[in-house]
Parts: structure tokens; sequence; C-alpha cells
């Protein structure tokens, strides 16, 4: 669980952090906007963080923990169950 939540925790920040720099690089001037600039730099930063993740595995960890971790998430295939028959 410790992996999953420093990968978020460290994109969330990288995004809030780069749409902050933004607002006031570009002199954005409505909170409405910085948010929709922060979340599209955001989702840019993560996208390409996960792009260079799975090219270059080493950077994109450094990238997407901040080297805090270095466990990458794994993503099974949900299980069907198998339906139960009540009766005969």
């Amino acid at each position: 669980m410790y992996p999953i939540i420093v990968r978020t925790l460290v994109q969330l920040t990288v995004s809030l952090l780069l749409g902050q720099a933004a607002k006031y690089g570009f002199n954005i001037p409505s909170a409405e906007l910085t948010v929709v600039v922060t979340v599209v730099i955001g989702t840019a930063y993560v996208a390409l963080a996960h792009y260079i993740e799975q090219n270059w595995p080493a950077l994109g960890k450094w990238l997407t923990s901040l080297g805090l971790t270095s466990a990458q998430p794994s993503y099974a295939k949900p299980v069907k169950a198998r339906p139960r028959y009540v009766g005969r």
C-alpha cells in the first residue's frame, strides 16, 4: 500500500506545483482557470512519467515516486465469480 500512496502523493504534489508555477509564470487571473491548467499539466506529467517508466524504468520510477519507493504497481484482471444455482 505504501508505494501506491507515495506515487499518488508525488504525482498530485508535482501537478500542484507545476500548476502554481504556470499561474504565476503566465499570470493566469482566475482561480477556475488555475484549476483547469493544474489538471491539464498534471495529466500531461503523469502520462509522460508513465511513458518514461515504460521505456526507461529507472528514470520513470524516480519521476513517479521521487525515489521514495522502487515498487511499480501491477494490475491483475478481476476474477469472475461462477454463478451459484439455488434450487434443485
